[in-house]
């Protein structure tokens, strides 16, 4: 989906899924392993938004930085099935100058898949 923003720069919004799924660094907060972002850039930083461990949802953004995630805010949500835990990271960032939004959108997906492929890894070392 892209929709325009007061700026006028195109954004690109979606949502991913994996089972046990997400990243490098991680928050950990009683028994639950909730990853921020792993990414690498100038001058950025990670802020957090929503930490709710009741309901076990957690909402960061980028701030700053030199890097193709403009103004990227997401949410995660965890869920239990009958099979485990599903995470679900939904996400909406700007697509930079020069960038259309459909390589922004691929380049965010990587992010988010590598992020819930490591949380995945990391909840099933802490259950061994």
């Amino acid at each position: 989906m892209e929709r325009r923003q007061s700026h006028g720069g195109p954004t690109t919004e979606h949502a991913s899924s994996s089972p046990r799924d997400s990243g490098r660094l991680q928050l950990r907060l009683s028994g639950h392993s909730f990853v921020v972002l792993g990414l690498s850039a100038n001058n950025n930083s990670v802020r957090l938004e929503i930490l709710d461990k009741e309901r076990h949802i957690i909402s960061s953004s980028i701030v700053g930085g030199e890097h193709r995630l403009t103004n990227y805010r997401s949410v995660t949500t965890l869920h239990s099935s009958i099979s485990g835990t599903v995470a679900v990271e939904s996400y909406l960032v700007d697509a930079p100058p020069g960038h259309m939004a459909e390589d922004t959108g691929t380049f965010a997906d990587t992010i988010v898949r590598c992020n819930l492929h490591s949380l995945a890894q990391i909840d099933e070392n802490i259950v061994k």
